[in-house]
């Protein structure tokens, strides 16, 4: 059986996820200027590039937040595990090409759909992480059941938003944008108000 370490597993991914941000800047392209125009006139054509890569640098600090989060409770990784995170990974890494796809032709239903399609990926590809590490007991003991309920609701929450934001690409890009943002929104939010905010529902 081939050991594991769990740091090294960390340190790659963590790898990964710094060229992933880094490929989806380098998408974004100066525009070529002529003498009539200003700089910032000819940058109005990136605004949806701008906007887009806010929005999906956001997703992938939340991501990244989240893996760490995860391998922090881990105290040891198997093969399962692994290509648990490889799988994860793999989504993770269609981000840049999706942020190109969205930022160059945002008026296109595909180009939501195709982006909803790989953030989905990877919030399955995470639950299935976090699922397989507790039922295959890789968790330290204080993890509680409760908690991994609670995870995995939201876990398949945001496959069911994501995807929801890709069909909608099809009724409107705009509206279908607008749910991936507000995605991101609320999960960049201190977890204190996105507790205050469940409460408040629950009390109506």
């Amino acid at each position: 059986m081939i050991a594991i370490s769990k740091s090294r597993v960390e340190a790659f991914s963590d790898g990964v996820f710094s060229i992933i941000i880094t490929l989806m800047v380098f998408d974004i392209k100066l525009p070529a200027l002529t003498t009539e125009q200003s700089f910032f006139s000819a940058m109005q054509s990136n605004i949806p590039q701008f906007v887009v890569y806010g929005v999906s640098f956001v997703t992938l600090a939340i991501i990244w937040t989240n893996h760490h989060h995860v391998m922090g409770l881990i105290h040891r990784v198997d093969m399962q595990l692994l290509w648990h995170n490889f799988h994860l990974l793999f989504w993770c890494t269609l981000i840049p090409f999706a942020n190109n796809a969205i930022g160059r032709y945002p008026w296109l239903a595909e180009s939501s759909v195709c982006y909803g399609l790989v953030l989905s990926g990877a919030a399955f590809g995470f639950m299935l992480l976090r699922r397989y590490a507790g039922k295959a007991q890789l968790m330290h003991d204080h993890v509680s059941e409760e908690l991994e309920r609670n995870v995995l609701r939201g876990n398949i929450r945001s496959v069911i938003l994501y995807a929801l934001g890709g069909a909608m690409g099809y009724v409107s890009p705009l509206l279908s944008f607008t749910i991936f943002a507000g995605i991101a929104v609320y999960y960049a939010l201190p977890d204190s108000i996105r507790t205050g905010l469940h409460k408040h529902k629950s009390s109506d």
